[in-house]
């Protein structure tokens, strides 16, 4: 483990926790609810991103690879989109991530400042 004043030290590390650290569920991680549903999408808004290849389900096949899951672990937590833009964010294997579309374009919400 690396301190804070740049010394480090050997730490022992119990196999019961790596496990839940490498494999976290993904109900406790992000706290939903045991009956929770994804929010329901625009039929028109998804037809014409469809062109794009900009579709709900192409974003979470991009969230799913960039966090080394499958599509079932990613769930849409929330939505606002436009046919310009769209804000989505998801909980991907227990992480709370926001990406964001502009036009066709998917990419993954920083904060600057």
């Amino acid at each position: 483990m690396l301190k804070a004043d740049f010394t480090w030290e050997y730490i022992d590390v119990d196999s019961t926790s790596t496990t839940s650290i490498t494999n976290p569920s993904k109900s406790t991680s992000c706290n939903l609810a045991k009956d929770f549903e994804e929010p329901k999408l625009d039929n028109k808004i998804q037809a014409q991103l469809k062109r794009g290849r900009a579709t709900i389900s192409h974003v979470k096949k991009k969230v799913a690879k960039d966090y080394n899951c499958s599509v079932d672990d990613v769930l849409l937590l929330s939505v606002s989109e436009t046919k310009k833009n769209g804000n989505y964010n998801f909980c991907a294997n227990g992480t709370k991530v926001a990406y964001k579309r502009i036009g066709n374009s998917i990419v993954k919400k920083v904060k600057l400042f």
